[in-house]
């Protein structure tokens, strides 16, 4: 009887241990949305392509995770939309409202692209703790006649169909 209850012990002990080490681990894993290299439209993420990454984070360090995610992806399949030589300008979390600086290379873009780019660096933040809006805005120039963009966590919609984009709800 001594014996069953120390091997319950034990394996109740592991259960344990593993489960804490999984979530430790997912705290570190953020996935990183970009364009699909060959979009399949109709399946669960359709123009997007999904980067696990793993990597330490915490809000002090979000800045430095948007400008690992600016540098493109590392996995196949998957491109970045945004153009090459685009950098995080400047970077400011408040009160749950990431406000975010580009470099003036995603001016060139058009209206599609910079919805799109939005869309992929949206998915990938609102899956942060403390963030609940995106404000987006381009050094020094208008992004489609607006000063910026401003998303919100439950309001970002993207359409997998042939007018696929973002549409920020009033």
């Amino acid at each position: 009887m001594k014996l069953v209850r120390c091997i319950l012990s034990i394996v109740l002990l592991l259960f344990i241990l593993v489960g804490c080490t999984k979530t430790q681990q997912n705290g570190n894993v953020v996935n990183f949305y970009y364009c699909a290299a060959e979009p399949s439209y109709g399946a669960e993420t359709g123009l997007f392509a999904i980067e696990e990454r793993h990597i330490t984070y915490s809000p002090s360090e979000y800045r430095k995770l948007i400008e690992e995610y600016l540098n493109g992806a590392k996995k196949t399949g998957c491109t970045s939309p945004f153009p090459g030589g685009t950098t995080l300008v400047d970077f400011i979390l408040q009160e749950g409202n990431a406000s975010i600086i580009l470099s003036p290379h995603m001016a060139l873009q058009s209206q599609a692209d910079v919805i799109t780019c939005c869309a992929c660096l949206c998915q990938t933040l609102f899956a942060l703790p403390d963030i609940d809006t995106v404000t987006i805005s381009i050094d020094g120039t208008q992004i489609n006649g607006e000063n910026r963009l401003q998303f919100q966590r439950d309001s970002l919609k993207v359409f997998d169909d042939v007018s696929s984009g973002v549409t920020p709800q009033p």
